[in-house]
Parts: structure tokens; sequence; C-alpha cells
């Protein structure tokens, strides 16, 4: 994020899109023009905001900051911005993880954490094979300049390694939690029932 607010200025669109790196943005970065997922929280909805955003606005520098699991599904508007010539560029917060679900369930039940890790997947050379710009990144002090090769030769991807050991602001909070009426209320309820048939 801090990265990302060094390339950006007060004509630039920012957009987010992710659960755990939606959390940390809303706190970090620092974004004039602003898109995120609302409310309601349609993941997936990054990289077509921001080929749409580029397409409006070509002058404008569009820089989307997306999970790894949000990124998923729509990785394919990667081909949408070659073909279009949206000049976006697609930053990958990649952690190999549904991370906040993860955080939930190792906090509430650790011996029980079910599908909140993803393939190792590489959205550098997927970039790629759709024809855009696609870079890795694995060390903080490379990032600097992988984003400046990105804006050079957009549309492009830059897949960024970060942990999964960093705790969200949302994740902190409850969040992550189950809201009271919820339509998962029961099973809610049956996995700590469980838990507890599991304490001596």
């Amino acid at each position: 994020i801090e990265a990302i607010n060094a390339i950006t200025d007060s004509e630039s669109i920012s957009i987010v899109d992710g659960g755990d790196i939606l959390s940390f943005a809303r706190i970090g970065l620092r974004a004039h023009t602003y898109l995120d997922l609302g409310p309601f929280g349609c993941l997936g909805a990054g990289a077509p905001y921001a080929v749409a955003a580029a397409l409006a606005f070509p002058a404008r520098k569009v820089v989307a900051l997306i999970g790894d699991g949000a990124f998923g599904f729509a990785a394919m508007e990667i081909e949408t911005a070659v073909r279009s010539g949206a000049r976006a560029l697609f930053v990958i917060a990649n952690n190999d993880a549904w991370n906040i679900e993860r955080q939930d369930q190792l906090s509430n039940y650790p011996d029980q954490e079910l599908g909140s890790t993803l393939s190792p997947c590489r959205y550098d050379l997927l970039a790629q094979s759709l024809g855009a710009y696609g870079e890795r990144v694995e060390r903080a002090e490379d990032l600097a300049g992988a984003l400046e090769r990105g804006l050079a030769n957009l549309p492009a991807v830059i897949d960024v390694a970060v942990t999964r050991d960093a705790v969200s602001p949302d994740t902190k909070s409850g969040l992550a939690n189950v809201p009271p009426l919820h339509a998962t209320q029961s099973w809610e309820d049956a996995e700590r029932q469980m838990l507890e048939r599991r304490e001596p």
C-alpha cells in the first residue's frame, strides 16, 4: 500500500477488491478517486472496475489493488484490458489464501482450517499468456521498481507475494464473524457445538 501511495497522485483512480487487502487499504491507501466493492461485498469486481475506469478516463492513472482470491473471479478481464487497450495497473496481493476466513478459523476453530487456502498461482504468468505485462515480486525492496515497470507497460499485472500472518483490522474487529440471524447461523452453531464436544 505504501508503494502504491508513492506512485499515485491526485488524478489517479484507485480501486480495491478483496477481503483482508480491502481492510488494510481502508486505513492505509491515500486515494483521491476511490472505488471498492461497497457494502454488499461484490467480490471479484475490481478487475472489471479497473478496465472500465481506464477506458472512461484514459488520461488518468488507474491502479487496482486486488487480493488473490478476489482476482480469481475475474482474472480473464486482463484479456479484455489487452484487447480494448485499457491502460490499468493490476497489483495482486497474493498470499495463496482467503485470509480473512483463514484467520477467523485459526482463532475460533484452531483444529479445523478448511477451504481457506488456495493453490499457489503465478498471476504474472497468466497476464503474460493473455498479452499483458506481468511481473512477480517476492521481496519488498523490489516492489517500487516492478510498479514503475508495470506503469511503463500497461496493462500490467504485478503479482506480489504477501504474508498470511498479518491480521487485518476487519478480522480484529470481528467483521469475519457471523452476524445474528444470518442465514449461516445454524452452521456456525453446529461448528461451535462440535468444538465444545472436542474439549476435555
